[in-house]
């Protein structure tokens, strides 16, 4: 059922963008996040969301907002700018939506499950992001979204990258890396979860929306360094060659590797009969 757009009370300077108003924004600007803005609203909408989380306030703050009048959902803000943003923390009318000024770790910690999205664009340090994203994600729903910018910027990017590989090691994810305007990394959660999964939704005339496990592209203990070797190498032997559809994962790795000597042996030991077998002649 598809829930109809409510009434959202007006906010100050973080109301939510009306469609122009968002498509103009996304128009306006070529840096930051504005060309992420139409992702991210359809990501919401896509999604159904009824709960999402974000670190950092600003046009996103009004992207989801808008999306979420379309599915009646709550928006969960943070931000530590309390300057800025407070003369409007305390003119808000809307009980779905709730600021918080604040420090990422008191915001992150009061948080409960489940959430559909999560968007980080707050603090860029490398311990800092590898925290609030290692309580995060636990709180997302199965086939949910943590999606996190600034991924491919030429200062941060670095951090940020090391950062998701941090926090997400031992939690099955799939994820992208959208390479422009900073990059903005959108990442599924793969495992189970405590909570119902996302299920699918628009469907068409003829075909039903699945949300099913992926099965290429899953990070389950991701490691760059293996990683990549596994992309660029592949292992095993010959026609048995494993090309990472499944990559990182220490059990699959050990196994293929298993596989791989046990090849060679069997190989290495027809390679010797073969020549006994020519040296003693017919």
């Amino acid at each position: 059922m598809v829930k109809r757009e409510v009434d959202t009370p007006r906010g100050g300077g973080l109301d939510p963008f009306s469609v122009p108003e968002l498509v103009a924004e996304f128009e306006r600007s070529h840096d930051s996040i504005s060309k992420h803005l139409l992702t991210i609203h359809s990501l919401v909408v896509g999604l159904r969301a009824e709960r999402v989380a974000e670190i950092g306030v600003g046009g996103t703050t009004r992207t989801i907002r808008a999306a979420l009048a379309r599915t009646g959902g709550e928006l969960y803000s943070c931000d530590a700018d309390r300057a800025r943003w407070e003369p409007i923390a305390r003119e808000n009318r809307d009980p779905r939506f709730h600021l918080r000024l604040e420090d990422s770790r008191r915001f992150v910690t009061s948080l409960r499950g489940p959430l559909d999205l999560v968007l980080h664009d707050g603090a860029h340090e490398f311990w800092q992001v590898a925290w609030d994203l290692e309580r995060l994600w636990p709180l997302v729903r199965r086939y949910g979204l943590v999606c996190v910018h600034d991924t491919q910027h030429n200062r941060l990017g670095a951090d940020m990258q090391r950062a998701l590989t941090k926090a997400f090691r031992g939690c099955a994810v799939s994820w992208t890396h959208l390479p422009y305007s900073y990059g903005l990394t959108i990442v599924r959660i793969e495992r189970d979860q405590p909570y119902e999964p996302v299920t699918g939704h628009w469907n068409k005339a003829g075909g039903r929306s699945l949300t099913a496990p992926a099965t290429c592209g899953v990070i389950a203990d991701p490691s760059p360094s293996r990683a990549a070797a596994l992309v660029r190498d592949g292992i095993g032997y010959g026609r048995w060659r494993v090309r990472a559809a499944v990559v990182g994962h220490p059990a699959i790795f050990a196994l293929a590797k298993r596989v791989r000597d046990r090849l060679r042996r069997v190989r290495s030991r027809l390679g010797a009969a073969a020549g006994r077998r020519a040296c003693d002649g017919p």
